[in-house]
């Protein structure tokens, strides 16, 4: 009989290692960075740039679908109050209904821009008929990290990370984490968000048994 073996994951090691971030405000910093630009933009376009791009580092931290699935969304895909998407690397489909208040952000975004249904939900230009890149977000993550001076490497695909790292932590629940992310075991999604010592530490600071 064949055995199985769990697909095995290697710890990032390289100081370019895509990671997790751990401290929440670091996620207020981008999040406020971009809602910054907004507001200062000069221009039209520069002004629905930045707030595309404050609804792509949204929609990564709260949803944790890849990069390359975000920007295949279209109107139709969110403007219902769930969100409906079927998984570019792994062909499989998720239909799960939004937060209350990243709806309103959703719609709220739409309404501005006058996104259609079958409209990308983040195209290059206002009422553009081509959706941004996984590289430009990449590219344009990379300078806004230059920008805030963040002191570690941070991708598209960092986002993804970050809400698999703080629902583990809020959850403890690695095994609905390992659903939500489509992994075959939970020692692979343990290596994925970085898990560690501190984070094993922040579980037993959390954790109290006794009369209150």
């Amino acid at each position: 009989m064949r055995n199985y073996y769990p697909r095995k994951y290697k710890r990032p090691s390289s100081k370019n290692a895509t990671l997790p971030l751990k401290n929440r405000n670091d996620i207020n910093i981008i999040l406020n960075y971009w809602l910054q630009k907004r507001e200062h933009s000069k221009s039209e376009v520069k002004r629905f740039q930045a707030h595309r791009n404050y609804m792509i580092c949204l929609l990564g931290f709260n949803t944790a679908f890849r990069c390359e699935d975000l920007v295949q969304l279209y109107g139709k895909d969110v403007s219902k109050g769930f969100i409906n998407i079927i998984e570019f690397k792994t062909g499989k489909s998720q239909v799960f209904k939004l937060n209350k208040k990243l709806y309103i952000e959703i719609i709220d975004y739409i309404t501005e821009y006058n996104i259609k249904d079958y409209d990308y939900l983040f195209p290059i230009k206002p009422h553009g008929t081509k959706p941004i890149t996984r590289q430009r977000v990449d590219d344009i993550l990379k300078e806004m990290s230059k920008d805030i001076k963040l002191n570690r490497p941070f991708s598209a695909h960092s986002m993804r990370k970050t809400f698999a790292y703080h629902k583990y932590v809020e959850t403890g629940d690695i095994y609905k984490v390992q659903r939500m992310l489509n992994h075959r075991d939970p020692s692979t999604t343990l290596l994925y968000i970085c898990w560690d010592s501190t984070g094993s530490e922040i579980e037993r600071e959390q954790t109290y048994f006794g009369l209150i």
